[in-house]
């Protein structure tokens, strides 16, 4: 793909930029474009190459957007996490029945884990009027697909309820949230929506921005090199750090932070993480130093989520698993 401001561009415009895949490529497929100017028209166009030239796709013409990327976000809300060893895990795990599988002891053993990067994270977790800026952009769809980033599945079940709605048909769907929702917590997503969302943000902002890994999410909840070692995140008390035993979920923000800032990360909503699932990755790391670890996404795999939500108390420890 080529684009610039100027119209049909060609792999020669000046100011040009290019973007692709290169291969026997048949099908749909898609990129992201990052480092544009809001409220710009630019034009765009497809090419392919080969032994007898260059050839090039009709001109499409588009505008960027103006206005907020993220609305009630600013920089200050960024939390700096600075690299660390911590014993991650259940110190009481042989006592105690984890979540999952939920009739066993024994899956969350403590074992040292070294991150050797300092790294930030939003205070907050996102709110439903920043993911419906995203979806609004995005134009996603409803299938649910799991072996193919072309059909995102919006929901985690069928019926499943948002604090959001839409209308229309691609790529004119409208998403709005529903009154008084704006700053609730963003429910009900699924995991590849939301890695997504970090995809569009990381081109949206002109930085790298993902899902933490399942061992930066914990040294993050347990309060990174200020931790007091606290059960939940930023207290030995729930009731003062998390949003739990309630109907639904709350605005962001609305406990009180742990020793970094950093809110609602016990209760509220559950967090995704980057990692995959693995029930045997504690038990296999003790009695080793784990530096970085990251369990590779596989397409359709369970996904590491941690935090525990406004109905899901067994889950809140700083320690526990999902």
């Amino acid at each position: 793909f080529v684009w610039s401001k100027e119209a049909n561009p060609t792999l020669e415009s000046e100011g040009r930029l290019v973007s692709g895949n290169k291969g026997n490529l048949v099908g749909n497929y898609w990129n992201l474009i990052g480092g544009l100017e809001k409220g710009t028209t630019y034009h765009f166009r497809a090419y392919a190459v080969n032994d007898s030239g260059v050839y090039y796709g009709s001109d499409i013409e588009f505008t960027t957007l103006s206005g907020d990327i993220l609305p009630g976000f600013t920089i200050d809300q960024m939390k700096l996490v600075e690299a660390g060893t911590f014993e991650m895990g259940n110190p009481n795990t042989d006592n105690e029945i984890s979540p999952v599988p939920g009739k066993e002891t024994g899956w969350e053993p403590v074992h040292t884990v070294t991150l050797t990067k300092d790294y930030y994270m939003s205070c907050y977790q996102v709110t439903n009027e920043q993911m419906v800026n995203f979806l609004n952009i995005y134009q996603p769809n409803g299938n649910k697909n799991w072996d193919t980033e072309k059909a995102i599945p919006l929901c985690n079940s069928n019926g499943g309820s948002w604090s959001f709605s839409y209308s229309g048909s691609r790529p004119n769907m409208k998403f709005v949230v529903r009154n008084g929702y704006s700053r609730h917590a963003s429910q009900n997503v699924t995991w590849l929506a939301a890695d997504l969302f970090m995809q569009w943000l990381s081109a949206e902002l002109g930085v790298k921005c993902r899902l933490a890994t399942e061992a930066e999410w914990e040294y993050a909840a347990r309060g990174g090199k200020y931790s007091h070692g606290y059960k939940y995140a930023g207290s030995d008390d729930y009731n003062l750090v998390a949003v739990v035993n309630a109907k639904a979920n709350s605005p962001v923000g609305t406990k009180e932070p742990n020793e970094l800032g950093l809110y609602d990360m016990s209760g509220n909503n559950f967090d995704y993480c980057l990692d995959d699932f693995d029930q045997n990755l504690y038990k296999n790391s003790v009695g080793t130093v784990s530096v970085d670890p990251l369990v590779p996404r596989v397409f359709n795999k369970a996904k590491v989520i941690r935090g525990g939500s406004y109905k899901h108390l067994n889950y809140a420890a700083v320690y526990t698993r999902g």
